[in-house]
């Protein structure tokens, strides 16, 4: 068996060193691919976060909110009931036409609020 020449190996030795440069390129490539790609999910993730923060936010407001309407249509309840069994019903026609009125403005405000938070 003949031994390669100098050339032969210097050849060989440039080929493999243009090799490694390309492979070294490529995996310089990929890594910042990943890297853009991480970037991007992070983002993402802090949006996801940010949004969460938000809709918990608006859920709380509107569990107020509900529950301030769940009192008052209990109070129109009882005054429903009281115009029932009263003798006073002209009087009490008065307080239920005004509670209806309650009734009323409050599913407004909280439709022009929920309206109104939503868009800021």
């Amino acid at each position: 068996m003949t031994e390669p020449t100098n050339a032969v190996l210097e050849e060989r030795i440039n080929k493999l060193t243009k090799d490694f440069y390309e492979n070294k390129k490529a995996t310089n490539k990929k890594f910042d691919d990943m890297n853009e790609k991480v970037t991007t999910t992070k983002e993402l993730a802090d949006e996801v976060s940010f949004t969460m923060g938000y809709m918990k936010e608006s859920i709380d407001t509107m569990n107020d909110r509900m529950t301030q309407f769940i009192t008052v249509v209990g109070t129109q309840n009882d005054k429903i009931d009281e115009f029932v069994n009263s003798d006073k019903r002209m009087e009490n026609k008065k307080q239920i036409t005004l509670s209806t009125l309650q009734v009323i403005l409050i599913i407004v405000g909280m439709v022009l609020g929920i309206w109104g938070y939503d868009q800021f």
